[in-house]
């Protein structure tokens, strides 16, 4: 972490660059031991696991779309069958 009186800048090869850059904003209160503070607070903080969410979200999409494509095919075929059924009376 490097501070100055208006800007904060970081690096690290453990952390995401999202999460430096919200400890980032928090550290930018003038006062360097409330701004180190303030940002040491953001990285140790337990944040919402979007990669999962992310995961789940998109494979439930591809579930549904797998889905709504079976259910297609299948109506198709049973419109197809009616048809023919009908017309051979």
């Amino acid at each position: 972490l490097a501070l100055s009186p208006s800007f904060a800048g970081t690096f690290s090869p453990e952390f995401d660059r999202v999460t430096l850059e919200a400890g980032e904003d928090l550290a930018k209160t003038g006062d360097p031991v409330l701004s180190s503070t303030n940002f040491v607070g953001e990285l140790t903080t337990t944040h919402f696991p979007w990669t999962p969410f992310s995961i789940v979200v998109v494979s439930a999409v591809a579930l549904a779309v797998v889905a709504t494509r079976l259910l297609q095919k299948w109506g198709k075929r049973s419109a197809a069958s009616e048809d023919a059924a009908t017309s051979g009376n």
